[in-house]
């Protein structure tokens, strides 16, 4: 930046019998301004880097301007005013780096007197990114190991009104997305088990009605609402402006529930403590060294863990039946809508429940898959014409997507000991 001296002399003259001392008035800037009580105008000259015939156009500007006051005070107190307003914008003038159109902008509505709207031209913007909201948007509704719903949104749609048939739950629409001032927001409501109000999301503000217990935590992108165990009850993410993932467990009044809630929450808690700070990452998983297995020792050793996860399938599908055939007569049993509303709760609540138990059992089975599947791609990898596949979901995120997961899983370590 150019240093600009400024150097102001303001002579005040007495009207009738008004006589004032001579002031020195140091400016918070570069700029200088020294005050004379010998007419009441301010003089600029000497302003490095100003064109010399802005400077007479500025004095002609403050005569014209403020000369007319006859109370000497108000007078000064308008100069000082005016000049306050006056020093940065020639400050910011005559810095380097300012294009020319407007510099050029800046310098005539300065000449003009309308210091107001060169403000507006010489304010210094940061150079940021943007990302515009293309004519498409969606809303993907997942639990991180399977994309469940993925909704497309034409944007005029949504600039029009709101769209709120995303998720239906007993009749209650708990998601409504819309564009508003260029910004696409999905608005939720968040039950708790019993299929109370406890968590409200409006135009990403959250309005806490939360259960005792419960917390919650956000950044610029992405906002988690926990339960009194720090499980995920609702996670949004915008990862793009015109993509947001929605993670959560809605539960309608009369208890009907859609559970696609996410394994691991996004970020620390309490949220007072951390606010804004994501979880730590997991420990990378440690791999049981099977190198020294032989092919076949390798094989059976794969197939008896084949064998392990149809068995868990197996007593996944015969508790899942045993909880399904308490429904009817427990339905039968009820006189009432509130009654039959009370089963069906329970009902869910129970296969929820035998949903996270065989999950953990299967977090028990994960060390050993990976180690099996590290070392079968190692040995298959040297096989001519031999592609690896995918690594499966299961394993990567180490969540099920309900039981037939296991039987896909089942089917992925029998086709790689066959290759064998």
């Amino acid at each position: 930046m150019n240093t600009l001296a400024l150097t102001a002399l303001l002579a005040a003259a007495a009207f009738g019998q008004q006589q004032i001392g001579s002031i020195k008035q140091e400016s918070s800037g570069p700029c200088t301004t020294n005050v004379a009580g010998v007419q009441g105008n301010v003089t600029i000259y000497n302003c490095a880097g100003i064109d010399p015939k802005i400077v007479q156009d500025l004095n002609r500007q403050n005569r014209k301007q403020n000369g007319q006051i006859r109370n000497l005070n108000e007078r000064i107190t308008a100069e000082e005013k005016w000049f306050a307003q006056l020093e940065p914008l020639l400050i910011r003038l005559a810095s380097p780096g300012l294009d020319a159109a407007s510099s050029n902008q800046a310098e005539a509505l300065i000449r003009e007197g309308q210091l107001d709207q060169a403000e507006k031209v010489l304010r210094i913007r940061p150079f940021v990114f943007a990302e515009a909201i293309p004519n498409v948007v969606a809303v993907e509704i997942t639990n991180f190991s399977n994309v469940d719903i993925v909704a497309n949104f034409k944007r005029g749609d949504l600039e029009a009104h709101k769209q709120n048939g995303l998720l239906n739950i007993g009749g209650e629409t708990p998601l409504s997305m819309y564009i508003q001032d260029g910004v696409f927001y999905v608005d939720a409501l968040i039950n708790d088990r019993a299929g109370r109000e406890a968590v409200r999301l409006t135009k990403s503000t959250v309005e806490e009605v939360m259960p005792p217990g419960w917390d919650r935590n956000f950044s610029a992108t992405a906002l988690e609402v926990v339960d009194g165990r720090q499980r995920p009850v609702f996670q949004m993410i915008r990862k793009r402006s015109n993509l947001i993932q929605i993670n959560g467990l809605f539960v309608s009044k009369s208890g009907a529930v859609v559970d696609v809630r996410a394994e691991k929450a996004l970020f620390k808690y309490p949220g007072w403590k951390y606010p804004g700070v994501y979880a730590d990452p997991e420990p990378a998983p440690q791999y049981e060294d099977l190198s020294g297995l032989s092919a076949e020792e390798l094989r059976t050793r794969t197939l008896e863990y084949v064998g392990k996860l149809q068995g868990l399938y197996a007593a996944y599908d015969k508790d899942f039946w045993a909880i399904h055939a308490d429904l009817g007569p427990a339905m039968q049993r009820a006189t009432s809508q509130a009654e039959r509303d009370n089963v069906n709760r329970i009902h869910m609540a129970r296969h929820a429940a035998q949903d996270r138990e065989y999950e953990a059992k299967f977090k028990l089975l994960l060390s050993e898959g990976r180690s099996l599947e590290a070392e079968l791609i190692r040995r298959l990898s040297d096989k001519p014409g031999f592609m690896a596949p995918e690594e499966p979901f299961q394993l990567k995120t180490g969540t099920l997507a309900g039981p037939d997961s296991l039987t896909m899983l089942a089917q992925y370590f029998k086709g790689l000991a066959d290759e064998l």
